[in-house]
């Protein structure tokens, strides 16, 4: 690069594209390392210079540039991308760590801003990715005092299922027991009232898409909901506050309570039940 002298002890040859200064020059291009087309094996290392005698450690800071001119704007993004394996290989990952045992790794918003998203945001990089989050022994995954904790799952693109939220303790070895999973604080079900039951009375109309349903508006004697498609765990509550009658069918293909497949059930006014599913197709009332 124009004007970069070494520093010595580092070669300033051209095949050297390691050691780069970018202090002060004017960069129209990506910096990068290694070898794009060949088998180089050459990392880049950005480090922040070393303290020398005493005194705290120095930052390095990744900042993409703002958003600049007339109108909205947007900022620039800063990109970590690991290295897709080649040949049967192994894919790279993007490692975050602090050089000891008992440092933390923090990772946060800094957006102040109206429109700064307040979060954290780890992305896939495709739509059938998963995000792993992983803790140690003896370390928590926490908010800070009075803040809440939100785990979304991705939405469906344009069709089909959205994403699941999966918390799983860790499996038993060596015959022992496998953990648990402990909600300290009361555990808050996804809930929908004032649902109007469909006066079309066929299978499919008025699905129910809450754990807990209430509904409140029966007009007519076998008014319909329909139960979401079964998976084995799931479990759904209808509370029936309407003035007749509900008819409640299943999703197509599946059994409620054993009357047969496509076949409904009727839940009588100022009544409730609650299904629960042991397979992909069949309801039980407990």
């Amino acid at each position: 690069m124009a004007g970069y002298t070494a520093p010595p002890g580092i070669s300033q040859a051209d095949s050297d594209v390691r050691y780069v200064n970018i202090t002060g020059d004017t960069m129209t291009g990506n910096l990068g390392a290694g070898n794009y087309t060949g088998t180089g094996d050459q990392n880049l290392v950005v480090l922040a210079g070393a303290r020398s005698g005493s005194g705290a450690g120095l930052d390095l800071s990744l900042r993409a540039s703002g958003g600049a001119g007339a109108g909205a704007q947007n900022g620039g993004n800063v990109v970590l991308l690991a290295g897709l394996q080649s040949g049967g290989g192994v894919d790279g990952t993007i490692q975050v760590q602090s050089d000891v045992t008992t440092s933390a790794v923090n990772l946060h918003s800094i957006g102040t801003a109206a429109n700064s998203f307040a979060g954290l945001f780890v992305n896939g990089i495709s739509g059938g990715d998963d995000l792993d989050i992983r803790i140690d022994a003896g370390f928590n995954m926490s908010s800070a005092p009075g803040r809440d904790v939100t785990i979304v799952a991705g939405d469906a693109n344009t069709t089909g299922a959205g994403g699941d939220v999966v918390i799983q303790s860790g499996s038993g070895a060596g015959g022992g027991l496998a953990g648990v999973v402990t909600f300290s604080g009361h555990a808050l079900r996804d809930t929908t009232a004032g649902i109007t039951a469909s006066t079309t009375q066929t299978q499919g109309q008025q699905p129910l898409v809450s754990d807990v349903n209430e509904v409140s508006v029966v007009a007519n004697a076998n008014d319909v909901v329909t139960l979401p498609a079964a998976r084995a765990g799931l479990t759904i509550r209808i509370i029936n506050n309407g003035a007749n009658t509900l008819q409640i069918f299943p999703a197509s293909g599946d059994n409620i309570t054993g009357v047969g497949v496509d076949a409904s059930v009727t839940l009588a006014a100022a009544s409730r039940v609650i299904y629960t599913t042991y397979n992909a197709t069949d309801w039980i009332n407990v």
